[in-house]
């Protein structure tokens, strides 16, 4: 962590009592030695089991935040497309909502840029959201601009969603 440009953790990472302690742990030794922090909330389902530490780590300590649409709807309490967008970026101003087969929207210096679907014959989502979070990390490591990273991202998940498993075929 020390000698990382980004530390990454999901929401999924949050269940249990050393999970969490080793957690609050990175988190301290990224901020630091100035690691950036990418927080992928991960699920719904984790969004209600840890709600309301999930919005302190994203107020307090995260650099970048990634949710697909229903768990920003769920952190939020919005339900209307651009008010959950502009909720989480109340929440954080770095960060990206995806919207499955409609895209996603990629944030920050208070601009908000929509980032097409890469339209592909989906066979299988397991691991596109993975391989997003994935394409968003290299795109932020490389340095590049918000809308080039989105859709460096957004290429990656289609990619493997044209393929069973998680895994992409070369």
């Amino acid at each position: 962590i020390m000698q990382s440009t980004y530390l990454y953790f999901t929401g999924y990472m949050w269940d249990t009592t050393s999970q969490k302690e080793a957690l609050v742990r990175a988190i301290k030794i990224a901020k630091e030695y100035n690691t950036k922090i990418v927080f992928d909330v991960a699920d719904p389902f984790a969004v209600n089991r840890s709600k309301e530490d999930f919005l302190k780590i994203i107020k307090d300590d995260v650099d970048f935040v990634l949710a697909n649409f229903e768990e920003a709807k769920s952190m939020t309490g919005k339900t209307e497309k651009f008010e959950v967008i502009n909720a989480m970026m109340e929440l954080n101003p770095n960060g990206v909502v995806k919207d499955g087969g409609n895209g996603s929207y990629i944030y920050g210096n208070g601009i908000i840029h929509e980032i097409p679907v890469n339209k592909v014959e989906v066979v299988d989502t397991t691991g596109a959201g993975d391989m997003y979070a994935a394409g968003v990390i290299y795109g932020l490591a490389r340095g590049f601009d918000l809308v080039r990273t989105g859709r460096i991202a957004s290429y990656a998940s289609a990619k493997t969603v044209e393929n069973i498993g998680p895994r992409l075929e070369f």
